[in-house]
């Protein structure tokens, strides 16, 4: 028996959300996903995941990359 995969998708945007829900899903193994509208939500929640969608946006110019 396969061993469920617990995801966490953490995105501000419900639609980047529920795509990459879809893309998780698509993928076929057994997982449970939770979404979260911030990364505050995921912290505040107290479920552990193996694997978490952040969604970090980074400020600066760009320069030095």
């Amino acid at each position: 028996m396969a061993e469920t995969i617990k995801i966490a998708v953490c995105d501000d945007e419900k639609n980047i959300r529920s795509y990459l829900v879809s893309l998780i899903k698509k993928q076929g193994g057994e997982c449970g996903i939770t979404e979260y509208a911030s990364a505050d939500a995921y912290l505040s929640d107290g479920k552990e995941h193996d694997i978490i969608f952040l969604d970090i946006e980074m400020g600066g110019s760009g320069a030095g990359i």
